[in-house]
């Protein structure tokens, strides 16, 4: 088992550290982006509302079978009428896998196949493309990165980081929003990347007062 996981850890550092779609970012003005895996329902009721106070949009990475269910430590998840209103007022959907599928596991056929169950998930029952994509549990190897490559402009890991000059759109780098993450931090990356005119991804998972192991913080998220 440990010999599992050490070569399970060794294809993740590959897949990580090899450029998949690589693109020279030139943006006359930064970009800054909001975005929630899993879609917590919290994240749409809570978060999305803190968005549009400041008339900003977000993007919330759906896997079809969790809509309607719920998590211990992330509560309930978006249901099909969340979805509905999120796209109405303009957010952007992105796919997360059908079944939140451990990338790093899974053999590249079935990434695929679990990829194109939730496209046509959200093209029958929303009318929605999906263009995006974040790995679930922010693991890759080069099969999924591959594939995500070949069927979406970009995809997201949870690799920390700006995205600036030559990166990699098979595996942005984000900035994880929690209670870890402090104010001056937050404002810190948002200057070095307005100065850069780079583009900066934070993501998120639920959005609570009191947060849970994977929450933003609200009352952080209202001092921005």
């Amino acid at each position: 088992m440990a010999g599992h996981a050490a070569l399970r850890r060794a294809r993740h550092c590959f897949a990580t550290l090899t450029p998949v779609k690589p693109y020279l970012i030139r943006l006359k003005q930064p970009i800054v982006s909001f975005t929630f895996d899993d879609a917590p329902r919290s994240a749409w009721t809570q978060g999305g509302a803190i968005l549009s106070r400041y008339g900003f949009l977000g993007t919330y990475y759906c896997a079809g079978e969790l809509l309607g269910k719920s998590h211990p430590s992330l509560g309930a998840y978006c249901d099909t009428d969340d979805v509905r209103a999120l796209i109405r007022e303009g957010h952007e959907v992105g796919c997360h896998t059908h079944s939140h599928l451990d990338c790093q596991t899974a053999p590249r056929v079935q990434i695929e196949r679990d990829m194109a169950d939730n496209r046509k998930l959200f093209a029958d029952q929303f009318d929605q493309p999906l263009t995006s994509f974040a790995y679930p549990y922010g693991k890759v190897t080069l099969g999924a990165k591959l594939a995500a490559s070949a069927q979406y402009s970009s995809a997201r890991g949870v690799r920390p980081g700006i995205n600036r000059h030559v990166t990699d759109l098979a595996q942005l780098k984000t900035i994880s929003v929690n209670s870890g993450l402090s104010l001056n931090t937050a404002r810190r990356l948002i200057e070095e990347s307005r100065r850069g005119r780079a583009w900066l991804i934070f993501y998120t998972h639920d959005v609570q007062e009191q947060p849970r192991p994977m929450a933003a913080r609200l009352t952080s998220s209202r001092a921005w």
